[in-house]
């Protein structure tokens, strides 16, 4: 390998180069094995959290959502929108965003429209797709 000057870009032989490359590969993918249990963790807790929200007259209970950590909130909300039919793939995070501000940024606001024609608002304690 070249020494470093400074002000230089650092330049690698071949065998470095590709053994650089390797090691970032490998880092990678141990950082995407973390990122997965990561995502297989909350989706547990989020899936919890959603039975647990379930409101007796229908939609979900703001107390429940309001209680949960942002990561795992969004998330049930995110599962509860694709139950009511909004497609995924038209399901973004401007949606996701609009719901969650009816359950932490309560101010009246009118109902949120989500893909599919699907209506969302906020009665009273809960809320409520219409």
């Amino acid at each position: 390998m070249s020494a470093a000057v400074p002000g230089e870009p650092l330049a690698l032989d071949f065998k470095s180069a590709t053994l650089y490359a390797v090691r970032a590969l490998l880092h990678s993918h141990d950082t995407a094995a973390l990122v997965a249990a990561d995502n297989a963790v909350l989706d547990d807790l989020a899936g919890r959290a959603l039975a647990a929200a379930r409101h007796p007259e229908g939609g979900l209970t703001v107390a429940t959502l309001a209680a949960l950590a942002p990561a795992v909130r969004t998330r049930v909300l995110h599962a509860w929108a694709r139950e009511l039919g909004a497609a995924g793939g038209a399901l973004s995070h401007r949606h996701v965003a609009a719901l969650d501000a009816l359950v932490t940024r309560w101010r009246g606001q009118g109902p949120t429209r989500l893909p599919g024609g699907i209506m969302v608002a906020r009665r009273a304690e809960r809320l409520a797709a219409l």
